[in-house]
């Protein structure tokens, strides 16, 4: 059996969440499996990215370039164009310096330039844009559409600046170009479909897609979407109107195409089953594993990282999550002030994690706006050692969040023997079951009585975590594995092209 995944979607840093760890973890579960192969479908910003993924006997085939276009027939042995990876001299340093004055003149626009001015821009974007980047790459700007019109399989080639590999550059995207004509085909519930094992040159049987989207649709090839959350049919709030669309367009174009649905959690399956008008024995929930990310670490390991935070074992309490509106940081904050205030001599910090994703000045200002500035930690992105040491000696873990479709870091807290405050929303009850306790996180008043709880009733907290290990085997690796294992030797056995199969029985 051949699985192909879509890694396409992968970025540096922590935005991705907890789907990435999961994912990595999830490929090598796949490469234990007798007679299976594991393809890797990336893209041009995250290629090198996961060459890590190698020691696992992965292949990585770069599919989709600059702009999102697909680049048919790429694999990790062949030289990439220039343009499509960081590997290839295509001056590095005046692309850096082009993205820092393309960071600088953004700031500068949003703090000095009229409401007028902003509002044009906002609906020009794209010829803006265009107009910046031929400022930035005067000689790309002209050269461009001319190679186009002149030879448009060789354009990149022109921007190649080793001689050397041009000839061979130059007859690989031909051969590319020629395949890929035969691979495409016109597009199905407007999806644009492919073959995928053409496309790749090796027979694919499973396309995995972890990060819902199915981005290389083929109707001949078994496709399993695993969608986390559909935050946007409860907060849609939340997002710009643009956005909103967007989302509303994804899941229906995605549902389409009929892929095999696994949700992962039963709150997500219901809302997808609820909204959407899914067949209820068509969606399966599987529950995440709890990985051995942060458990993996010796003691020693973890006291080494924590002695450069410079914290107090104990003297702080901890919420790892990226720095997102569903994440509730502003009804954290009022509710850690509300609780200082009332016990004026208690020395209780507050840390956070996560990545502040492009909105560190509004993090920075709610934090002192708080009035917090001494007594909350915002350490960014940390490595897993580092996430590991903040758990294992904070106080507790608290997590407010207005939405999950899980909530990994709950299951991780309890694996580290560290008591959880959660929300008592979505599907964290799910994953706390009776081991964590709850507060409802829309009232800073509901969080304060959690905490004061917890502080009065160490006998309580003890008792829940002696339930821990009956509750985190509902997440065990072994068990996620199997369920895939089966999901995907059935789908191999009875899939038909466009149709979803009902799995509950067997999972």
């Amino acid at each position: 059996m051949r699985i192909a995944i879509d890694m396409t979607p992968v970025v540096a840093g922590g935005a991705n969440g907890g789907v990435l760890p999961l994912t990595i973890e999830t490929i090598k579960g796949f490469r234990q499996w007798e007679n299976t192969d594991v393809v890797l479908l990336t893209s041009s910003t995250n290629h090198d990215l996961l060459c890590d993924l190698d020691k696992y006997g992965c292949k990585r085939f770069c599919l989709t370039g600059e702009g999102g276009q697909v680049m048919p027939l790429v694999s990790r042995d062949a030289p990439l164009p220039a343009p499509l990876t960081a590997q290839a001299p295509v001056l590095p340093m005046r692309r850096e310096m082009a993205q820092r004055l393309k960071r600088k003149a953004k700031q500068a626009i949003k703090q000095y330039a009229p409401s007028w001015f902003l509002r044009f821009a906002k609906r020009h974007k794209g010829g803006i844009k265009k107009i910046f980047w031929r400022c930035v790459h005067p000689v790309k700007g002209l050269l461009k559409p001319l190679a186009r019109f002149v030879m448009p399989h060789g354009v990149y080639v022109l921007y190649s600046t080793r001689c050397a590999e041009r000839v061979a550059v130059q007859t690989q995207i031909a051969a590319s170009a020629a395949a890929a004509s035969k691979v495409r085909a016109e597009p199905q519930y407007d999806v644009d479909r492919c073959n995928l094992s053409a496309l790749i040159g090796e027979k694919v049987d499973v396309l995995y897609c972890p990060f819902s989207a199915v981005n290389f649709y083929d109707p001949q090839v078994a496709t399993v979407s695993v969608i986390n959350d559909i935050q946007h049919v409860y907060y849609p709030f939340f997002f710009a109107p643009q956005e909103l669309e967007a989302r509303k367009d994804f899941y229906d174009k995605l549902l389409r195409v009929h892929p095999q649905i696994v949700t992962i959690s039963d709150f997500t399956k219901k809302t997808i089953v609820e909204t959407y008008g899914c067949a209820a024995e068509t969606v399966q929930t599987i529950y995440p594993s709890v990985q051995k990310r942060l458990s993996a670490f010796t003691e020693e390991e973890k006291q080494a990282a924590f002695q450069k935070f410079g914290f107090n074992k104990q003297g702080y309490i901890i919420y790892p999550a990226n720095f997102w509106k569903h994440k509730n940081h502003p009804i954290l904050l009022t509710a850690f002030r509300m609780y200082l205030e009332t016990h004026r001599e208690s020395p209780l910090q507050l840390v956070l994690t996560g990545s502040a994703v492009d909105q560190a000045e509004a993090m920075k200002t709610l934090i002192d706006g708080s009035g917090l500035a001494d007594r909350v930690h915002h350490l960014g992105y940390v490595e897993n050692v580092e996430l590991a040491a903040l758990i294992s000696n904070s106080k507790y873990l608290i997590f407010p969040s207005l939405f999950e479709g899980f909530g990994i870091p709950v299951a991780e807290a309890m694996q580290l023997g560290t008591t959880v405050l959660c929300s008592n929303s979505t599907s964290l009850p799910e994953v706390g079951g009776d081991c964590a306790f709850y507060f409802d996180p829309r009232t800073p008043e509901s969080i304060l009585n959690c905490m004061e709880f917890v502080d009065e009733n160490p006998a309580e907290v003890k008792k829940k975590k002696e339930r821990y290990q009956e509750q985190l085997s509902k997440f065990d690796f072994d068990v996620y594995m199997e369920k895939y294992r089966k999901l995907f030797e059935l789908l191999c056995k009875e899939k038909q092209p466009d149709e979803a199969i009902n799995c509950n029985a067997l999972l």
